[in-house]
């Protein structure tokens, strides 16, 4: 996104600076053309006030005159050109523009949305660590005994060995066991919003 907001800045700043070019254009061929008009306007003047003279001259003053309006619509045809190229520079301008502000605006919302996930992972593992500090504390005079606790991939692991609970060929959990279990119970019972396994 941000290489893609890179090249639409650059392109926006180039249809800007060619939009200038074609305004300098059009403003140098409208004067061409109040010039061209104002001497077509003289020639037609001056026709009127030597209606007396020469055929052939009267002749060579309408071929120029003829040229002289030839010229202006061509003028006239390319300040059109201009103008629709001026038009469909600014439509392609204004699109390239609302582009620009949407992809900004779903950046923004991406980034939102990536510092709330940060703020919640950050949450979660401070709660993780908390729970594992107080069960590590509470179950610390065991830990010589068989107990283990850790954390892996965001959860915390408590192990409790046989030598802890049972004693050897019995089946029933011996006092120190017990007295273990009774610890993390108590535990897990004031940890009520967590998942247990």
């Amino acid at each position: 996104l941000k290489t893609s907001v890179g090249t639409l800045s650059k392109e926006i700043k180039r249809l800007a600076r060619d939009i200038s070019m074609l305004s300098t254009n059009l403003r140098r061929l409208t004067s061409q053309y109040d010039k061209l008009n104002d001497l077509n306007n003289e020639l037609l003047r001056k026709q009127n006030m030597r209606s007396a003279m020469d055929a052939e001259e009267i002749r060579g003053l309408l071929a120029d005159l003829q040229k002289t309006k030839d010229h202006l619509l061509a003028k006239e045809d390319s300040l059109r050109a201009l103008a629709k190229r001026l038009e469909a520079q600014r439509r392609s301008l204004e699109d390239l523009q609302t582009d620009l502000q949407q992809k900004d605006a779903e950046l923004t919302a991406k980034n939102k949305r990536l510092i709330e996930l940060e703020a919640k992972l950050k949450r979660q593992d401070s709660i993780v660590n908390a729970l594992k500090q107080k069960v590590a504390d509470a179950l610390i005079g065991f830990k010589d005994a068989g107990l283990d606790v850790r954390i892996k991939n965001g959860k915390v692991y408590v192990s409790l060995q046989e030598k802890l609970l049972f004693q050897s060929g019995r089946w029933d959990v011996n006092p120190e066991g017990k007295k273990a279990l009774k610890k993390l119970a108590k535990i897990l019972e004031d940890n009520k919003d967590i998942s247990i396994m």
